[in-house]
């Protein structure tokens, strides 16, 4: 049992199988080169940030009634030739996190200026 008092998965060894090929799976998109970057998902004009809403529609992430998009996010770094996933994120405000990461003023939003 896990701390909160519930059962682990009957077959946790097919899990950790999914998770690996899951892996294995981000590490091939992170590395294709249709993966965006953060600053191709934004225009700065005058100072201002917006986000692409052509390029993340293009993506397949259109926002919802509150205009926003949640999700996970995954940030990686290139190492040589290849990108090496560093950071991964989840948040019910993805527009806005992604933003935050790149522009963000204060010390605990700019995790990862570009």
């Amino acid at each position: 049992m896990n701390y909160n008092k519930e059962r682990y998965p009957e077959n946790i060894v097919g899990l950790l199988i999914y998770a690996d090929e899951v892996a294995k799976n981000i590490l091939i998109e992170i590395n294709s080169p249709s993966c965006k970057k953060v600053g191709e998902l934004y225009n700065v004009i005058n100072g201002k940030i917006t986000r692409d809403k052509k390029k993340f529609d293009e993506l397949g992430y259109s926002p919802n009634e509150s205009k926003e998009f949640k999700g996970l996010y995954i940030f990686g770094e290139e190492i040589g030739s290849r990108i090496i996933p560093v950071y991964v994120g989840i948040s019910r405000t993805i527009y806005r996190r992604l933003r935050q990461h790149a522009w963000g003023k204060k010390h605990n939003e700019c995790t990862l200026a570009i």
